[in-house]
C-alpha cells in the first residue's frame, strides 16, 4: 500500500487552494525554498509552523487531522529506522494518545495504550512489532 507524504498532501492542499509556494511561505514567515523542502519531504515542519500552515490555507478539523496523521505516521517510520527506538517511539505513541482528537478508531487508541504499557514495562522488541504494525496499516 502506498501511502500520501505529508509534504504532498501539503502541496496538493496548497494548490487546491489557489496558493503558490512563494505566497504561502510569505503567509507563514519562512522562505520559499525551506517551503519547498517540506513539500519534497527533505524537512519536517515544526509544531508552531505546522499551526501557521494550516491557519494559513484555513484547514477544516477533518483537513487538519489528516495532516497531522500523515505527519505523525512519517514520524513513527522515522523512529524505527532509528537505533534507540524505544525512547523516541513511546514518546510518539503518548504525543498521539494526549492529542486525542476523537476522530482516530477507539482500536487504535487500544493498541497505542497497549504500546506505552509495554514499553513501560521494558518489552521493547514487543512494542516496537506493535509499533510498526500501526505504522504500516495507516
Amino acid at each position: 500500500m502506498t501511502h500520501e507524504t505529508f509534504g504532498s498532501r501539503l502541496r496538493r492542499v496548497r494548490v487546491a487552494r489557489g496558493m503558490t509556494t512563494k505566497r504561502l511561505a510569505l503567509l507563514v514567515g519562512v522562505t520559499p525554498s525551506y517551503l519547498t523542502q517540506i513539500q519534497k519531504g527533505n524537512r519536517e515542519p515544526p509544531e508552531d509552523l505546522f499551526a501557521r500552515l494550516s491557519r494559513a490555507m484555513a484547514l477544516d478539523a477533518g483537513e487538519l487531522a489528516e495532516l497531522k496523521r500523515v505527519l505523525t505516521r512519517e514520524r513513527i517510520l522515522r523512529a524505527i529506522d532509528k537505533p534507540g527506538v524505544q525512547t523516541e517511539a513511546a514518546a510518539l505513541a503518548v504525543e498521539i494518545l494526549e492529542t486525542d482528537d476523537g476522530l482516530r478508531p477507539e482500536a487504535e487508541y487500544r493498541v497505542l495504550r497497549e504500546m506505552c504499557s509495554l514499553f513501560l514495562k521494558k518489552d521493547a522488541a514487543i512494542a516496537d512489532a506493535r509499533l510498526v504494525a500501526v505504522a504500516e496499516a495507516n
